[in-house]
Protein backbone atom coordinates (compact mmCIF):
# COMPACT_ATOMS: atom_id res chain seq x y z
CA UNK A 1 0.00 0.00 0.00
CA UNK A 2 1.56 3.26 -1.01
CA UNK A 3 1.11 6.70 0.68
CA UNK A 4 -0.31 9.23 -1.68
CA UNK A 5 -0.13 12.46 -1.35
CA UNK A 6 -2.24 15.12 -3.93
CA UNK A 7 -2.36 18.90 -3.42
CA UNK A 8 -4.60 20.77 -6.13
CA UNK A 9 -3.49 24.26 -7.63
CA UNK A 10 -7.26 25.75 -7.61
CA UNK A 11 -10.29 23.35 -5.71
CA UNK A 12 -12.29 24.45 -8.12
CA UNK A 13 -10.54 22.71 -10.96
CA UNK A 14 -8.71 20.29 -9.44
CA UNK A 15 -11.13 18.44 -7.69
CA UNK A 16 -13.26 17.56 -10.19
CA UNK A 17 -9.80 15.59 -11.64
CA UNK A 18 -8.45 14.11 -8.73
CA UNK A 19 -11.33 12.53 -7.13
CA UNK A 20 -12.00 9.91 -9.81
CA UNK A 21 -8.15 9.72 -9.92
CA UNK A 22 -8.75 8.72 -6.10
CA UNK A 23 -11.50 6.76 -6.77
CA UNK A 24 -9.55 4.51 -9.09
CA UNK A 25 -6.62 4.46 -6.74
CA UNK A 26 -9.01 3.72 -3.20
CA UNK A 27 -6.78 0.52 -2.19
CA UNK A 28 -4.08 2.83 -1.19
CA UNK A 29 -3.47 5.33 1.49
CA UNK A 30 -5.01 8.63 0.17
CA UNK A 31 -3.80 12.31 1.62
CA UNK A 32 -5.43 15.49 0.17
CA UNK A 33 -3.67 18.97 1.30
CA UNK A 34 -4.70 21.90 0.73
CA UNK A 35 -1.78 24.33 0.74
CA UNK A 36 -3.54 27.70 0.14
CA UNK A 37 -7.01 27.19 2.25
CA UNK A 38 -7.87 31.20 2.58
CA UNK A 39 -7.43 32.00 -0.89
CA UNK A 40 -9.50 28.58 -2.47
CA UNK A 41 -12.52 29.36 0.43
CA UNK A 42 -12.62 32.78 -1.00
CA UNK A 43 -13.00 31.65 -4.78
CA UNK A 44 -14.81 28.29 -4.55
CA UNK A 45 -18.93 29.27 -3.25
CA UNK A 46 -19.35 25.08 -2.68
CA UNK A 47 -16.22 24.84 -1.00
CA UNK A 48 -17.44 23.17 2.10
CA UNK A 49 -19.75 20.78 0.07
CA UNK A 50 -16.07 19.80 -1.01
CA UNK A 51 -14.84 19.09 2.49
CA UNK A 52 -17.90 16.99 3.09
CA UNK A 53 -17.12 14.99 -0.46
CA UNK A 54 -12.97 14.93 -0.07
CA UNK A 55 -13.70 13.39 3.74
CA UNK A 56 -15.47 10.38 2.43
CA UNK A 57 -13.02 10.05 -0.11
CA UNK A 58 -9.51 10.51 1.11
CA UNK A 59 -7.82 9.24 4.23
CA UNK A 60 -6.32 12.38 5.61
CA UNK A 61 -7.50 15.92 4.20
CA UNK A 62 -5.35 18.14 5.65
CA UNK A 63 -5.65 22.05 5.68
CA UNK A 64 -2.64 24.04 5.76
CA UNK A 65 -4.13 27.13 7.12
CA UNK A 66 -1.88 28.30 10.35
CA UNK A 67 0.79 29.49 7.94
CA UNK A 68 -1.28 32.12 5.20
CA UNK A 69 0.81 32.92 2.07
CA UNK A 70 1.43 36.64 2.03
CA UNK A 71 -0.28 38.94 -0.37
CA UNK A 72 1.38 39.64 -2.99
CA UNK A 73 4.12 42.25 -3.27
CA UNK A 74 4.52 44.95 -6.44
CA UNK A 75 5.66 47.96 -5.14
CA UNK A 76 8.90 49.23 -5.35
CA UNK A 77 10.41 49.20 -1.71
CA UNK A 78 13.28 46.97 -1.26
CA UNK A 79 12.80 46.56 2.98
CA UNK A 80 9.35 45.92 2.23
CA UNK A 81 10.24 43.32 -0.80
CA UNK A 82 12.61 42.02 2.02
CA UNK A 83 9.97 41.37 4.19
CA UNK A 84 7.35 40.07 2.03
CA UNK A 85 9.91 37.44 0.81
CA UNK A 86 10.72 36.51 4.23
CA UNK A 87 7.16 35.99 4.80
CA UNK A 88 6.86 33.77 1.72
CA UNK A 89 9.88 31.86 2.91
CA UNK A 90 8.08 30.96 6.29
CA UNK A 91 5.08 29.90 3.96
CA UNK A 92 7.13 27.45 2.23
CA UNK A 93 8.95 26.22 4.95
CA UNK A 94 5.85 25.66 6.78
CA UNK A 95 4.43 23.77 3.55
CA UNK A 96 8.02 21.65 2.83
CA UNK A 97 8.09 20.27 5.96
CA UNK A 98 4.34 19.62 6.56
CA UNK A 99 5.02 16.95 3.53
CA UNK A 100 8.46 15.35 4.77
CA UNK A 101 6.25 14.85 8.38
CA UNK A 102 3.58 12.58 6.15
CA UNK A 103 6.50 10.44 4.73
CA UNK A 104 4.56 10.09 1.47
CA UNK A 105 5.13 7.62 -1.75
CA UNK A 106 4.13 10.04 -4.05
CA UNK A 107 2.81 13.50 -5.00
CA UNK A 108 0.06 14.06 -7.32
CA UNK A 109 0.08 18.04 -8.38
CA UNK A 110 -2.90 19.50 -10.68
CA UNK A 111 -0.37 22.42 -12.39
CA UNK A 112 2.89 22.78 -13.37
CA UNK A 113 4.72 26.22 -13.29
CA UNK A 114 3.72 26.70 -9.37
CA UNK A 115 5.59 27.60 -6.33
CA UNK A 116 4.45 24.36 -5.21
CA UNK A 117 5.89 22.44 -8.43
CA UNK A 118 9.08 24.21 -8.17
CA UNK A 119 9.54 22.98 -4.19
CA UNK A 120 8.61 19.47 -4.87
CA UNK A 121 11.25 19.49 -7.95
CA UNK A 122 14.04 21.04 -5.51
CA UNK A 123 13.69 19.15 -2.21
CA UNK A 124 11.27 15.71 -2.92
CA UNK A 125 12.85 14.39 -5.98
CA UNK A 126 15.74 12.37 -4.58
CA UNK A 127 12.90 10.60 -2.33
CA UNK A 128 9.38 10.52 -3.78
CA UNK A 129 8.04 10.00 -7.12
CA UNK A 130 6.39 13.33 -8.44
CA UNK A 131 3.31 13.20 -10.48
CA UNK A 132 1.23 16.38 -12.74
CA UNK A 133 -2.28 15.30 -13.92
CA UNK A 134 -2.05 18.05 -16.39
CA UNK A 135 -5.63 20.24 -16.70
CA UNK A 136 -5.42 20.85 -20.12
CA UNK A 137 -2.16 23.48 -19.28
CA UNK A 138 0.54 22.96 -21.88
CA UNK A 139 3.99 21.66 -21.02
CA UNK A 140 6.06 24.93 -21.58
CA UNK A 141 10.11 25.05 -21.98
CA UNK A 142 11.39 27.65 -20.04
CA UNK A 143 13.74 30.39 -21.38
CA UNK A 144 17.27 28.86 -21.51
CA UNK A 145 18.71 32.97 -21.00
CA UNK A 146 17.73 34.57 -18.23
CA UNK A 147 18.90 38.81 -18.10
CA UNK A 148 22.37 39.29 -15.77
CA UNK A 149 20.50 42.11 -13.87
CA UNK A 150 17.38 39.77 -13.00
CA UNK A 151 19.73 36.92 -12.07
CA UNK A 152 21.71 38.88 -10.05
CA UNK A 153 18.86 40.88 -8.09
CA UNK A 154 17.51 37.59 -7.05
CA UNK A 155 20.99 35.80 -6.07
CA UNK A 156 21.41 39.23 -4.45
CA UNK A 157 18.28 38.42 -2.43
CA UNK A 158 18.82 34.77 -1.86
CA UNK A 159 22.20 35.03 -0.08
CA UNK A 160 21.44 37.98 1.95
CA UNK A 161 18.23 37.25 3.35
CA UNK A 162 18.52 33.43 2.70
CA UNK A 163 14.84 34.02 0.50
CA UNK A 164 13.07 32.69 -0.90
CA UNK A 165 13.12 28.98 -0.89
CA UNK A 166 11.13 28.88 -3.97
CA UNK A 167 10.45 31.66 -6.95
CA UNK A 168 7.50 31.53 -8.82
CA UNK A 169 9.18 32.29 -12.10
CA UNK A 170 10.05 29.29 -14.25
CA UNK A 171 13.44 30.97 -14.92
CA UNK A 172 14.39 30.15 -11.76
CA UNK A 173 12.71 26.38 -11.82
CA UNK A 174 15.31 23.73 -11.35
CA UNK A 175 15.19 20.61 -13.66
CA UNK A 176 11.64 19.14 -13.78
CA UNK A 177 11.28 15.85 -12.36
CA UNK A 178 7.72 15.22 -12.44
CA UNK A 179 6.33 12.47 -14.84
CA UNK A 180 3.45 14.94 -16.92
CA UNK A 181 0.23 12.76 -17.32
CA UNK A 182 -1.56 14.94 -20.15
CA UNK A 183 -4.71 14.20 -22.11
CA UNK A 184 -2.98 13.47 -25.21
CA UNK A 185 0.42 13.95 -27.10
CA UNK A 186 -1.51 17.02 -28.73
CA UNK A 187 -0.67 18.93 -25.32
CA UNK A 188 3.00 17.76 -25.28
CA UNK A 189 5.13 21.02 -26.62
CA UNK A 190 8.39 20.46 -24.91
CA UNK A 191 10.05 16.85 -25.93
CA UNK A 192 12.35 16.43 -23.15
CA UNK A 193 9.29 16.39 -20.37
CA UNK A 194 8.34 13.22 -19.54
CA UNK A 195 4.80 12.35 -20.16
CA UNK A 196 2.03 9.66 -20.48
CA UNK A 197 -1.18 10.34 -22.58
CA UNK A 198 -3.76 9.87 -20.04
CA UNK A 199 -7.30 11.51 -21.06
CA UNK A 200 -8.91 13.82 -19.00
CA UNK A 201 -10.15 12.06 -15.38
CA UNK A 202 -12.79 15.63 -15.16
CA UNK A 203 -14.93 13.93 -18.71
CA UNK A 204 -15.16 10.48 -17.49
CA UNK A 205 -18.31 11.38 -15.55
CA UNK A 206 -19.60 13.16 -18.76
CA UNK A 207 -18.48 10.59 -21.29
CA UNK A 208 -20.51 8.26 -18.90
CA UNK A 209 -23.36 10.82 -18.54
CA UNK A 210 -23.51 11.35 -22.04
CA UNK A 211 -23.42 7.95 -22.77
CA UNK A 212 -26.36 6.81 -20.60
CA UNK A 213 -28.80 9.66 -21.75
CA UNK A 214 -28.32 8.08 -24.82
CA UNK A 215 -29.65 5.09 -23.93
CA UNK A 216 -32.03 6.24 -22.21
CA UNK A 217 -33.53 8.60 -24.97
CA UNK A 218 -32.95 5.39 -27.03
CA UNK A 219 -32.37 7.95 -30.43
CA UNK A 220 -29.54 10.48 -30.81
CA UNK A 221 -31.59 12.44 -32.36
CA UNK A 222 -34.31 12.24 -30.29
CA UNK A 223 -31.49 13.32 -27.39
CA UNK A 224 -30.64 16.65 -29.47
CA UNK A 225 -34.26 17.62 -30.07
CA UNK A 226 -34.43 17.53 -26.76
CA UNK A 227 -31.92 20.00 -26.09
CA UNK A 228 -32.37 22.19 -28.49
CA UNK A 229 -36.05 22.92 -27.42
CA UNK A 230 -34.86 24.21 -23.95
CA UNK A 231 -34.21 26.79 -26.66
CA UNK A 232 -30.91 27.89 -24.14
CA UNK A 233 -27.34 28.91 -25.34
CA UNK A 234 -24.40 29.64 -22.71
CA UNK A 235 -21.69 32.38 -23.01
CA UNK A 236 -18.93 31.57 -20.73
CA UNK A 237 -16.99 34.66 -19.93
CA UNK A 238 -12.82 34.94 -19.78
CA UNK A 239 -11.03 37.93 -18.41
CA UNK A 240 -9.71 39.97 -20.99
CA UNK A 241 -7.02 42.40 -20.12
CA UNK A 242 -3.90 42.36 -21.16
CA UNK A 243 -4.94 39.60 -23.73
CA UNK A 244 -6.61 41.72 -26.31
CA UNK A 245 -5.84 45.52 -26.70
CA UNK A 246 -8.99 48.13 -26.17
CA UNK A 247 -9.88 48.29 -29.71
CA UNK A 248 -10.32 44.03 -30.40
CA UNK A 249 -12.14 44.43 -26.89
CA UNK A 250 -13.93 46.69 -28.10
CA UNK A 251 -15.11 44.59 -31.30
CA UNK A 252 -15.91 41.64 -29.37
CA UNK A 253 -18.61 43.04 -27.14
CA UNK A 254 -20.16 44.87 -29.68
CA UNK A 255 -20.12 41.47 -31.54
CA UNK A 256 -22.30 39.61 -28.55
CA UNK A 257 -24.19 42.55 -28.44
CA UNK A 258 -25.59 42.41 -32.08
CA UNK A 259 -25.49 38.83 -32.00
CA UNK A 260 -27.51 38.61 -28.56
CA UNK A 261 -30.02 41.38 -29.45
CA UNK A 262 -30.74 39.26 -32.88
CA UNK A 263 -31.34 36.20 -30.75
CA UNK A 264 -34.50 37.04 -28.68
CA UNK A 265 -36.12 33.86 -29.73
CA UNK A 266 -33.53 32.11 -27.05
CA UNK A 267 -33.12 32.02 -23.66
CA UNK A 268 -29.10 33.22 -23.01
CA UNK A 269 -27.38 32.13 -20.29
CA UNK A 270 -23.78 34.42 -19.38
CA UNK A 271 -21.72 32.30 -16.72
CA UNK A 272 -19.29 34.35 -15.43
CA UNK A 273 -15.57 33.46 -14.61
CA UNK A 274 -14.98 32.69 -11.07
CA UNK A 275 -12.09 35.50 -11.19
CA UNK A 276 -14.51 37.86 -12.83
CA UNK A 277 -18.00 39.60 -11.35
CA UNK A 278 -21.55 40.24 -13.08
CA UNK A 279 -21.52 43.87 -12.72
CA UNK A 280 -19.67 44.43 -16.27
CA UNK A 281 -21.89 42.33 -18.01
CA UNK A 282 -25.18 43.96 -16.19
CA UNK A 283 -23.73 47.05 -17.95
CA UNK A 284 -22.86 45.50 -21.17
CA UNK A 285 -26.11 43.38 -21.54
CA UNK A 286 -28.73 45.74 -19.46
CA UNK A 287 -31.90 43.92 -19.15
CA UNK A 288 -34.15 47.01 -20.36
CA UNK A 289 -32.81 45.74 -23.94
CA UNK A 290 -31.43 42.16 -22.84
CA UNK A 291 -34.59 40.89 -21.36
CA UNK A 292 -33.63 37.20 -22.65
CA UNK A 293 -30.68 37.24 -20.74
CA UNK A 294 -29.89 36.11 -16.99
CA UNK A 295 -26.39 36.11 -15.41
CA UNK A 296 -24.79 33.04 -13.76
CA UNK A 297 -21.77 33.56 -11.29
CA UNK A 298 -20.59 30.51 -8.66
CA UNK A 299 -24.03 29.62 -7.57
CA UNK A 300 -24.03 27.23 -10.61
CA UNK A 301 -21.47 24.60 -11.41
CA UNK A 302 -20.18 24.72 -15.11
CA UNK A 303 -21.62 21.00 -15.41
CA UNK A 304 -25.26 22.34 -14.17
CA UNK A 305 -25.29 25.38 -16.67
CA UNK A 306 -24.35 23.16 -19.76
CA UNK A 307 -26.97 20.07 -18.72
CA UNK A 308 -29.33 22.75 -19.49
CA UNK A 309 -28.14 24.38 -23.12
CA UNK A 310 -27.92 23.21 -26.49
CA UNK A 311 -24.65 25.53 -27.67
CA UNK A 312 -22.34 26.78 -25.45
CA UNK A 313 -20.19 30.28 -26.73
CA UNK A 314 -16.70 31.32 -25.29
CA UNK A 315 -13.64 32.69 -26.61
CA UNK A 316 -10.57 30.17 -25.34
CA UNK A 317 -12.30 29.07 -22.17
CA UNK A 318 -11.17 25.12 -20.97
CA UNK A 319 -15.07 24.87 -20.56
CA UNK A 320 -15.64 23.97 -24.13
CA UNK A 321 -13.62 20.93 -23.87
CA UNK A 322 -16.05 20.27 -20.82
CA UNK A 323 -19.17 20.87 -23.31
CA UNK A 324 -17.87 18.76 -26.06
CA UNK A 325 -17.60 15.88 -23.29
CA UNK A 326 -20.83 16.36 -22.64
CA UNK A 327 -22.09 16.52 -26.39
CA UNK A 328 -23.20 20.14 -26.36
CA UNK A 329 -22.05 22.00 -29.45
CA UNK A 330 -19.42 24.26 -28.91
CA UNK A 331 -18.73 27.81 -31.06
CA UNK A 332 -15.73 29.70 -30.36
CA UNK A 333 -15.19 33.32 -31.07
CA UNK A 334 -12.27 34.74 -32.67
CA UNK A 335 -12.46 38.71 -32.59
CA UNK A 336 -10.91 39.84 -36.11
CA UNK A 337 -8.96 36.60 -35.91
CA UNK A 338 -6.92 38.04 -33.66
CA UNK A 339 -6.12 35.17 -31.67
CA UNK A 340 -4.45 31.75 -32.69
CA UNK A 341 -6.57 28.80 -31.43
CA UNK A 342 -4.27 25.94 -33.38
CA UNK A 343 -2.74 24.89 -30.07
CA UNK A 344 -6.16 24.90 -28.23
CA UNK A 345 -8.26 23.20 -30.90
CA UNK A 346 -7.45 20.80 -33.79
CA UNK A 347 -8.36 21.81 -36.99
CA UNK A 348 -12.00 20.75 -37.86
CA UNK A 349 -13.03 20.12 -34.64
CA UNK A 350 -14.85 23.04 -33.44
CA UNK A 351 -16.26 26.11 -36.04
CA UNK A 352 -14.85 29.22 -35.52
CA UNK A 353 -16.71 32.57 -36.07
CA UNK A 354 -14.76 35.97 -36.10
CA UNK A 355 -18.15 38.03 -36.18
CA UNK A 356 -21.42 38.71 -35.38
CA UNK A 357 -23.16 37.43 -38.72
CA UNK A 358 -20.94 34.08 -38.47
CA UNK A 359 -21.78 33.59 -34.76
CA UNK A 360 -25.42 33.92 -35.55
CA UNK A 361 -24.85 31.64 -38.73
CA UNK A 362 -23.07 28.94 -36.48
CA UNK A 363 -25.95 29.11 -33.74
CA UNK A 364 -28.17 28.80 -36.35
CA UNK A 365 -26.41 26.14 -37.85
CA UNK A 366 -26.50 23.96 -34.61
CA UNK A 367 -30.20 24.54 -34.46
CA UNK A 368 -30.72 22.57 -37.40
CA UNK A 369 -31.18 18.47 -37.55
CA UNK A 370 -28.81 18.61 -40.98
CA UNK A 371 -25.35 19.65 -38.60
CA UNK A 372 -26.23 16.60 -36.23
CA UNK A 373 -23.87 14.27 -38.47
CA UNK A 374 -21.17 16.89 -38.91
CA UNK A 375 -21.10 17.68 -35.51
CA UNK A 376 -21.10 14.43 -33.91
CA UNK A 377 -18.17 13.67 -36.22
CA UNK A 378 -16.31 16.43 -35.16
CA UNK A 379 -17.07 15.48 -31.94
CA UNK A 380 -15.56 12.49 -31.96
CA UNK A 381 -12.29 13.61 -33.73
CA UNK A 382 -12.12 16.22 -30.85
CA UNK A 383 -12.24 13.71 -28.55
CA UNK A 384 -9.79 11.15 -29.92
CA UNK A 385 -6.98 14.36 -30.86
CA UNK A 386 -7.36 16.00 -27.39
CA UNK A 387 -8.82 13.82 -24.75
CA UNK A 388 -6.82 9.94 -26.19
CA UNK A 389 -10.40 8.50 -25.10
CA UNK A 390 -13.79 8.65 -26.50
CA UNK A 391 -15.26 6.19 -23.27
CA UNK A 392 -15.02 7.17 -19.76
CA UNK A 393 -11.65 5.30 -19.11
CA UNK A 394 -9.18 8.03 -18.25
CA UNK A 395 -9.05 8.52 -14.30
CA UNK A 396 -8.35 4.53 -14.50
CA UNK A 397 -5.13 4.99 -16.60
CA UNK A 398 -3.93 7.55 -14.70
CA UNK A 399 -3.73 5.59 -11.41
CA UNK A 400 -2.33 2.58 -13.76
CA UNK A 401 0.33 5.22 -14.98
CA UNK A 402 1.22 6.35 -11.55
CA UNK A 403 1.56 2.93 -9.79
CA UNK A 404 3.43 1.40 -13.23
CA UNK A 405 5.96 4.63 -12.61
CA UNK A 406 6.46 4.38 -8.87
Amino acid sequence: MKRIVFIPSLTYLSDVVFIPVANALKDHHLIYIDTDTKFHRQINSEYRHKQHILNELFDQVIYLDKVNKPEEFSGSSVIIKMIYLRRLNIFYRYIRNSIEQLRPDVIILSADYTDIHALCNMFFHKTIKLFIVQQGSLTRVSRRCIPFRLKSKYLLYRYIGKIPYVHSNPEFAPKDHFIHLLWSDFFKLNPHVKTISTGNPAWDVLLQGFNEQIAKTGDLYQYYRELQNTKTICYTTQPLDGLLDEKTKEFYYQTLQKTFSRLEDLNIIIKVHPRETTEKYEKLFPHSSYPHIRFIHTEKTMDEVLSGCFVMITAWSITSYQAMAKGVHVIIINPQNQLDYSYRFPAHTIPIASNAEELISRIKEASSGAYLNEFLEMRERFLTLINTNTQPISARKVADAILDAS
